[in-house]
């Protein structure tokens, strides 16, 4: 592999941004859903088939493995980048190009995300059934490379059956297209279906064309509990066995039930062996309904049923599965390492497998827990298991060959839906026969001749020929030297804490060889304390037999290690023999941490506490029984108007000053917290309506007096309070007591606060102005004559008066460095200033005396030809009182020095306007203007 000569090449066609070498970047891609890692040499971004195309030339003439990667949801490690290399993201391939309602097909890109393209293919009436548990993650082309499967798939069937056609890239880089936009194909060997579930060992997909259905309109869940989970198995053949074909039929076993009830804390019931959700769905509301009540009418006299129901309304059933979705997450918080058996068996042998499952022994540490899509025979069985404990690994490994053993016994498939990849690749014997194997590698060979394309994936050989050379050797000298070139600290000691091998990594740290180190004992290299503590850890390894982490801190660098120290136990007698330590630095992490810890408490824009701590701090008062309570709500006035105006730059600056000036009024000690955009709130346990009532006064003082020597940007701020003396009420009732009140006196004052904002504005574009007093009064002459020339009613000259004092009044927006630059302007400065006519017009429509000259106001810079801006208006569609201050702002502009040119004399600036007549200007006021000027 010439990994630098492949990276150089890339250079020559990828932007900077599309390729990713930096740690921290190169770690967000390199696991997946199983939490197994492994870290890649570069990440690519490609945008476009052609990339990838030229990626895979290149990674095919450099002999550079590649992975190709999704949104990293997947459960079998597929998408883990075993052997380094480049991690090829299909991320931004997220465009869905085209949706054929009359065809009932799709085209989309592999990076759009599952739960986008069914949001978009609702608003079709259309429906695509594949909808794994990872909807807000999981990526299509990622479903696509592994088959995936879903609840619906019992009535529907799996990716693999919507998938009409691919374009796809090779691994020497050609692009293929296989597959129809048709409903029948059966020219040649089915090259989509082989694509399909191939888990990137093949090609890479870059598009794809999916059948759709008609989405049903009608559905309806029913919610099952019993008091057995192998009844509750037993239920799933019965309900088959009555002819019923539900949409999804899911299982959910009670280590599941009380694991979800305690993530996301809801109501379940936790004494029940078995949840069961059944859907059934229909385009008309009677074969639904017909359908659920015979499956309640079946369970009414089934045995084991604590409580059978439909659900009442969507909200509820919708509640129901995303609890179900919700299951491998709540396992996951348990704190455990697990594994995964993704097994499915014939329907009818659920109950069998689900009785096998129930009777494997296993020790009180380790736990199974199952679930999943009991309607098509496949079960999650989830094996948990204490961190970095061997032993217990060890056993939740023997649990998983023997849930894999009965699997096969009962003529079921070592995986259902999450794919082979490296998960599963060792057991592959198990089911198919050396043939098989043989056959697939021969497939893989042909695709993929130098097994460059998501190594070390569905093959242990990585998809090669097995040769007869013993591989122990070689596999006992990669791990050596992924011990030796970690950044992690790895040695291992006796009883007596004597060194008996150290990696590179202890050995620059203390700063000796080898020979110096091993045989030695711990305290010879460090302090008594820390000697002192390793002992003890030691010693608790060797009582327990099991692994043991601490942290440990070293006080003279200000340095933070995390140890772990695992038992490395005899072979025949499972005594402990010697621990194993493997010391990483966390000094970055736990300064993180601390950061962390500060950001989850604080708002980012004001430093003050957040709203999730305000309302942590409102229930400690609540349970702490505090009786005298006072509660004051803060709301800044104005602040969407100088966000639209001014921009939200702005409206931060003025946020910020309103939290400093609502923080400086209080005690340290006091819970002062910005709850919402604009608005903040203080917690005063122990403050009688006195005391409140000061504070409020104290701060109106403090803007009053910031007002005073702020004047550009005045702040004003609605309070409102309340105060609880006793346990009347609750304090979210003290809340919005206050918040009621706050939201009174806003009403009352909001219209003054508006005004000075607006007369502020006015005050900044006349300070912005780049024209004189005398200049300004001369342009609003012309105007006036203009429209006296043209024979405009007085009212609408008193109208174009005031447009032509306030018609840029939506400079107040553009920053002074774009407004006032000496230079030509970027295309960027110029899209700038263009914002100034909308701006004006939103601030024109916020103040009553300038309402009825708004729209004027946004269309000033519309050209006659309809080129101007903001909405290409043209010819008469301009109004006239725009057309007249567009013509005279010109000619002022021209006749006026401006810091980058001197002015014009009349006759060239004549030239101008009718250059432009036409084009920019209506010619027939072009030539009233200038009849107008030389009088």
């Amino acid at each position: 592999m010439d990994f630098d000569a492949f990276l150089n090449a890339l250079r020559t066609f990828l932007k900077d941004d599309q390729i990713i070498l930096d740690k921290e970047g190169l770690s967000h891609f390199s696991y997946d859903a199983t939490e197994r890692q492994s870290m890649p040499q570069v990440v690519l971004m490609p945008e476009r088939t052609e990339e990838v195309s030229k990626i895979m030339k290149r990674a095919w003439e450099f002999d550079v493995p590649v992975t190709p990667q999704g949104g990293r949801t997947g459960l079998s490690g597929g998408g883990i980048p075993l052997l380094g290399g480049a991690v090829l993201s299909l991320l931004k391939f997220k465009r869905i190009i085209e949706i054929d309602e009359k065809n009932m097909l799709a085209v989309v890109e592999p990076g759009v995300i599952s739960s986008d393209f069914q949001q978009a293919l609702r608003k079709h009436n259309l429906f695509f059934p594949p909808d794994p548990s990872s909807t807000v993650e999981s990526t299509l082309g990622g479903n696509v490379a592994e088959n995936a499967g879903y609840t619906r798939a019992v009535k529907y069937g799996v990716t693999r059956d919507y998938v009409l056609g691919l374009e796809a890239v090779l691994p020497d880089g050609e692009v293929i297209e296989v597959g129809r936009k048709t409903v029948k194909n059966v020219t040649g060997y089915d090259m989509t279906a082989l694509l399909v579930g191939s888990e990137g060992t093949l090609a890479i997909i870059t598009k794809i064309i999916f059948k759709l259905l008609p989405r049903p309109k009608i559905r309806k869940t029913i919610i099952l509990y019993l008091n057995n989970l192998v009844h509750a198995a037993d239920l799933v053949v019965e309900v088959f066995k009555a002819g019923i074909i539900p949409c999804a039929m899911e299982l959910v076993d009670n280590m599941t039930i009380n694991a979800i009830a305690d993530y996301i804390n809801t109501p379940l019931k936790r004494e029940a062996d078995a949840l069961v959700l059944i859907e059934v769905d229909s385009h008309h509301e009677g074969a639904a309904s017909d359908e659920a009540q015979e499956i309640l009418s079946l369970c009414s006299s089934f045995d084991g049923i604590v409580e059978a129901r439909l659900a009442e309304t969507e909200e509820e059933a919708e509640r129901f599965w995303i609890i179900r979705r919700e299951a491998l997450p709540a396992l996951k918080a348990m704190k455990k390492d697990h594994l995964e058996a993704d097994v499915v068996v014939p329907r009818y042998k659920l109950p069998f497998l689900v009785k096998a499952v129930g009777e494997i022994e296993h020790g009180h540490a380790v736990n199974i827990a199952t679930f999943g899509h009991a309607g098509d025979g496949n079960l999650h069985v989830t094996i948990m298991y204490r961190r970095r404990n061997f032993a217990e690994l060890d056993e939740a490994y023997s649990i998983l060959e023997k849930v894999y053993k009965k699997t096969i016994e009962m003529g079921g498939s070592l995986t259902g839906e999450h794919g082979v990849g490296i998960t599963v690749k060792d057991y592959l014997g198990l089911q198919m026969s050396d043939a098989e194997i043989a056959l697939m590698k021969k497939i893989k060979g042909a695709f993929d001749p130098r097994g460059i394309l998501n190594p070390g994936k569905i093959f242990t050989d990585n998809g090669k020929a097995a040769g007869t050379t013993d591989q122990t050797g070689a596999s006992e000298e990669k791990y050596r030297s992924i011990v030796e070139s970690t950044d992690d600290a790895i040695y291992m000691v006796d009883g007596d804490c004597r060194y008996l091998y150290a990696n590179e990594k202890v050995l620059a740290g203390l700063g000796l060889p080898e020979e110096a180190v091993i045989g030695k004992q711990y305290d010879d290299f460090h302090t008594v304390e820390d000697s002192r503590e390793f002992h003890n850890v030691v010693e608790r390894v060797f009582e327990t037999g099991e692994s043991h982490r601490y942290e440990h801190k070293n006080n003279k660098a200000e340095r933070y290690f995390l140890r772990t120290l695992s038992p490395v136990k005899d072979a025949l007698t499972r005594r402990t023999k010697h621990v194993t330590v493997i010391s990483k630095e966390i000094t970055d992490l736990k300064k993180t941490e601390e950061k962390l810890k500060y950001l989850s408490l604080h708002d980012v824009l004001t430093g003050l506490y957040n709203r999730a701590y305000f309302e942590e701090e409102m229930h400690r008062i609540e349970t702490g029984r505090f009786d005298l309570v006072g509660l004051i709500v803060f709301d800044i006035d104005g602040l969407k108007l100088v966000n639209d105006t001014l921009g939200h730059d702005r409206g931060d600056e003025l946020i910020r000053t309103a939290s400093k000036v609502i923080r400086e009024s209080f005690r340290e000690s006091d819970v002062v917290a910005r709850v919402g955009g604009d608005e903040f709130a203080i917690l005063l346990p122990n403050s009688p309506q006195s005391k409140v009532e000061n504070i409020c006064a104290r701060i109106k003082n403090a803007i009053a007096l910031y007002n005073t020597t702020n004047p550009k940007l005045p702040l004003s701020v609605s309070t409102g309070y309340a105060v609880r003396s006793g346990y009347i009420k609750s304090v979210s009732e003290l809340y919005r007591e206050a918040d009621n009140n706050m939201y009174k006196e806003k009403l009352a004052g909001s219209a003054s606060a508006k005004n000075a904002i607006i007369q502020n504005l006015i005050n900044t574009v006349e300070a912005k102005g780049e024209m004189t007093q005398e200049a300004r009064e001369r342009f609003q002459r012309m105007v006036a004559a203009l429209a006296n020339a043209i024979g405009l009613p007085e009212e609408r000259i008193k109208d174009l008066r005031l447009l032509a004092q306030f018609h840029d009044i939506g400079n107040a927006g553009i920053h002074e460095q774009v407004l006032l630059k000496p230079d030509r302007l970027t295309s960027g400065e110029l899209l700038e200033v263009q914002k100034h006519t909308d701006i004006g017009h939103r601030i024109a429509q916020a103040a009553p005396e300038l309402t009825h000259i708004a729209d004027f106001i946004l269309k000033h810079h519309e050209w006659w030809n309809g080129k101007g801006y903001p909405l290409g208006l043209k010819g008469d569609e301009i109004p006239m009182e725009s057309r007249i201050i567009a013509l005279v702002s010109a000619y002022s502009a021209m006749t006026n020095p401006r810091p980058h040119r001197d002015a014009m004399v009349q006759q060239e600036a004549i030239a101008e306007l009718r250059k432009f007549s036409g084009t920019q200007f209506d010619p027939l006021l072009v030539e009233k203007f200038i009849e107008t000027i030389k009088q």
